[in-house]
């Protein structure tokens, strides 16, 4: 009997032990914090839009343009005029600039990150016409002529 008791005990405190907080917990909670704190608040939300509707939820201004190149390739560009709280009016003569994704990556990633993060609204706020540059579609591609020329 007094070995059944002693296991109840062993078992007991091994359960208490086992429940505790570990020291590390609220240094590691707070790290965890600290490394989302470079994505939007609402990453998964903002996943699920596309650019220039992620740009309208922030509420920047998001013009689409198309540009169909001489080959006849249809480039799509998404143009953000200005900032949202600064440099937020319209003027002619702001410096442009164009942003153009890599190969394995997709407009997306100059806005996904949120305002204040994002390259495309950094450089809007910062008094820039920002272009960005749309090479890839996720759309019909049965009217594509690929060659090697």
């Amino acid at each position: 009997m007094l070995r059944g008791d002693l296991l109840v005990v062993l078992a007991t405190c091994v359960s208490l032990a086992a429940a505790r907080r570990s020291p590390q917990a609220d240094s590691t909670e707070k790290w965890l914090k600290s490394i989302n704190t470079r994505y939007s608040d609402n990453v998964f939300e903002d996943a699920l839009l596309d650019v220039p509707d992620l740009i309208r939820k922030y509420r920047y201004p998001v013009e689409v343009h198309s540009v169909t190149t001489e080959d006849g390739y249809i480039l799509e560009l998404h143009r953000i005029p200005h900032g949202r709280d600064a440099n937020n009016v319209p003027n002619q003569k702001k410096p442009v600039v164009f942003i153009l994704h890599g190969m394995t990556t997709s407009s997306a990633d100059y806005v996904i990150m949120g305002p204040g993060r994002g390259l495309a609204y950094i450089l809007a706020e910062e008094g820039f016409d920002v272009w960005i540059v749309v090479t890839t579609t996720l759309g019909d591609t049965s009217d594509w002529i690929l060659t090697l020329n």
